[in-house]
């Protein structure tokens, strides 16, 4: 038989290699940074997040791309910098680069089938004209926010909502 205290140490011994494996495991999932076309990447921004879904009537699937960089920390938000980008999944070519940025107090990635009809959309939310007041201590954030909507029409348009 054995004893406590031998068994007490096997316990510590395995719950202490359980820890060392998870240290040393490779995740499935990693970014495959060769997916991301140069011309997708501006200068100064990184890759925040991404998806993976079907955004036109090609068979092949999209990769919906979210850039950004810090703007600014406050007390109570923090402020981002973003832009998106939508690649051919297969060819790696870009099918949508946002022109220009957009400020927002988080890195939001919205992309959802509303409409039901195969084709997912990418839903912008960001600050009217990037503009954003604070008090003087960094409260209070006072903002306009909009909202687009990019789909797939012939060629990819921009819905523009409040």
């Amino acid at each position: 038989m054995i004893s406590m205290k031998k068994m007490l140490m096997l316990l510590c011994v395995f719950c202490l290699s359980m820890g060392l494996q998870a240290q040393f495991e490779v995740s499935n999932y990693q970014e495959n940074w060769d997916n991301i076309p140069p011309e997708a990447q501006k200068k100064g921004f990184s890759l925040q997040k991404s998806i993976l879904v079907q955004m036109d009537d090609d068979p092949q699937l999209e990769n919906v791309l979210l850039f950004g960089h810090d703007l600014g920390h406050y007390p109570e938000f923090d402020l981002f910098v973003t832009y998106y980008a939508i690649v051919d999944n297969y060819t790696h070519k870009v099918k949508y680069l946002q022109e220009g940025n957009f400020v927002y107090d988080k890195y939001d990635l919205t992309v959802e089938d509303r409409n039901n009809d195969g084709r997912f959309e990418l839903y912008r939310k960001y600050f009217k004209d990037n503009k954003y007041t604070t008090n003087p201590d960094g409260y209070d954030l006072q903002v306009i926010n909009c909202c687009d909507k990019i789909e797939w029409n012939a060629n990819i348009k921009t819905n523009k909502r409040k």
